[in-house]
């Protein structure tokens, strides 16, 4: 799962997942900058996302894909972002919940 140093645990596996699922991706048809900006590893959740994909049937595709090789991971979706270096639709799978985000009220 992990390397641990005492204090912290090492997520390791999403980081060396991104090669693996631009392999698949690849395998499935869809090749990089032409249907997807980017594969990106999600160490606060444990999962992988899948970034500026440009339609939206391939991104609901490539969701599926995603579920077929991490079955056991099932938080994530796809969403679309507008903004940013990669604006287009996002798929990710992850398998722990995101965690409640903290806000700070300012005086």
């Amino acid at each position: 799962m992990g390397e641990t140093d005492g204090r912290i645990q090492i997520l390791s596996r999403p980081v060396r997942s991104t090669a693996d699922v631009q392999s698949a991706l690849s395998d499935a048809g869809f090749e990089w900058l032409s249907h997807y900006g980017s594969v990106d590893p999600l160490h606060d959740t444990y999962g992988i996302k899948v970034c500026g994909i440009h339609d939206e049937e391939d991104a609901l595709s490539i969701r599926s894909l995603l579920v077929s090789m991490f079955p056991t991971w099932t938080g994530g979706g796809v969403y679309h972002k507008d903004y940013g270096r990669e604006p287009g639709f996002v798929s990710s799978v992850y398998r722990d919940k995101p965690r409640q985000r903290e806000e700070w009220e300012t005086a």
